[in-house]
């Protein structure tokens, strides 16, 4: 039956991939939605704007679902603390065209969505799968409509992606009649093809061969070097430090070679490349703190539904034949019900202006608020890059120290265990 309804569905609205009758769009909400990568060498993170196309209708009285999606990259994270640890599709970044291309090349095969309803506290998702998914920026996907049993249309969860909580059937039916518009959508599950081919890019372009795998820096166009790299400004603090120690020495000691200072570095960071990832997972989780702390409209009003709990009542017509003393009472009854209701009516009015009115404060200094947030982040995360370089650069001297205290025991040993020698 609901594949018959689908096939309907489908022959009915086929034809051009044109928007459906509600459309959410993510550059209405906070931020560039990013998706978490597993399996890639140096990619992290895949960052895309997107518009979705839906449609909830009932065919025979039953729902059918529709959903179309069109994406366009945004940019990709790299496993990197380097400056260019960010690549844009498109814009003013100057990087090797390579790695631009590839970046433009990488494929949406596979994802799922869930659309946020306006109601307030109580959270209602509607679960989407838009389909087969044509390349970025070249418009909405192909999808055929479904047709999912009421009991199973909406979640009812906070977080739509991971509920496994269904709306019951009397209210999904109810909430499709009134209407299904979204306030805001998120990514459940996005997989991406031609990442192998990134990451290869990303390994011919690196500035520095990477030690153990996870950090690849892309070289800029019209620049030998990257722009302020961390290796190149650890190398440089590095050797001027060691240049004043080896000046206190009385010039006993010659300069350690390039290759022994560009060593003790590559094993500094390595040895504290974990405690740099956490950095910036730090940063990411903060961020997405401050978008998530955007206010929330509140639901109610005049509108809202009274629910008053049921008081016991004896009726007096039990106990006598006095019919009008059982009227009486009756009249009693529902003038003391209507005044409850005038009182809960009056009290759930005042709380939902008061909290319209706090709403209405908070949203209109919203973005302050949120640029506030996001620039304490991005300050944190800064001091925290540069305490992380400061570590690094003690530990790299502290290596190197080590490493010409082993060469000068082992030619004090050499020189005392030679023929001859008292």
């Amino acid at each position: 039956m609901r594949l018959l309804l689908a096939f309907i569905a489908s022959f009915l609205i086929s034809g051009p991939a044109v928007a459906a009758p509600g459309e959410y769009t993510s550059t209405s909400g906070p931020g560039t939605p990013c998706v978490a990568i597993e399996g890639s060498r140096h990619v992290s993170e895949v960052c895309f704007h997107f518009d979705l196309a839906y449609d909830v209708a009932t065919l025979l009285g039953e729902p059918v679902v529709e959903s179309r999606l069109a994406w366009t990259i945004s940019k990709v994270r790299l496993k990197s603390g380097t400056s260019t640890g960010e690549i844009l599709a498109r814009g003013a970044q100057h990087v090797d065209e390579r790695v631009r291309e590839a970046v433009n090349a990488l494929k949406l095969t596979q994802g799922s969505f869930a659309g946020r309803l306006p109601t307030g506290n109580n959270p209602v998702w509607l679960p989407l799968k838009p389909g087969a998914f044509k390349a970025s920026g070249e418009g909405f996907s192909f999808n055929t409509p479904g047709s999912p049993n009421w009991a199973a249309l909406f979640l009812n969860e906070e977080d739509g992606c991971a509920s496994s909580r269904f709306v019951p059937a009397e209210q999904a039916k109810a909430q499709v009649k009134n209407g299904v518009t979204f306030t805001s959508a998120s990514i459940c599950d996005a997989r991406f093809a031609n990442l192998g081919a990134l990451d290869k890019v990303l390994e011919e372009t690196c500035t520095v061969a990477p030690a153990d795998g996870k950090a690849c820096a892309p070289v800029e166009k019209g620049a030998g070097a990257p722009k302020s790299p961390l290796a190149d400004a650890l190398k440089g603090a590095l050797k001027s430090e060691l240049n004043k120690q080896q000046a206190s020495e009385d010039g006993q000691t010659p300069p350690a070679p390039a290759r022994a200072q560009t060593a003790a570095l590559e094993r500094a960071q390595a040895k504290l490349s974990p405690r740099r990832e956490a950095i910036g997972g730090q940063r990411e989780r903060a961020l997405q703190t401050c978008r998530n702390s955007k206010p929330v409209r509140p639901v109610g009003g005049e509108s809202q539904t009274l629910q008053l709990t049921a008081t016991p009542f004896r009726d007096p017509c039990r106990d006598s034949g006095n019919y009008r003393a059982c009227d009486a009472a009756r009249e009693q009854k529902k003038r003391e019900r209507a005044r409850r209701q005038r009182e809960e009516k009056a009290r759930r009015e005042a709380r939902f202006r008061d909290e319209l009115a706090q709403y209405e404060r908070e949203i209109a200094v919203w973005p302050q608020t949120l640029a506030t947030c996001e620039r304490d982040a991005e300050a944190s995360y800064r001091q925290a890059v540069a305490d992380h370089q400061k570590a690094v650069e003690a530990e790299a001297r502290e290596i190197e120290r080590l490493e010409r205290a082993s060469k000068d025991l082992t030619k004090s040993l050499s020189k005392a265990l030679r023929p001859g020698s008292q």
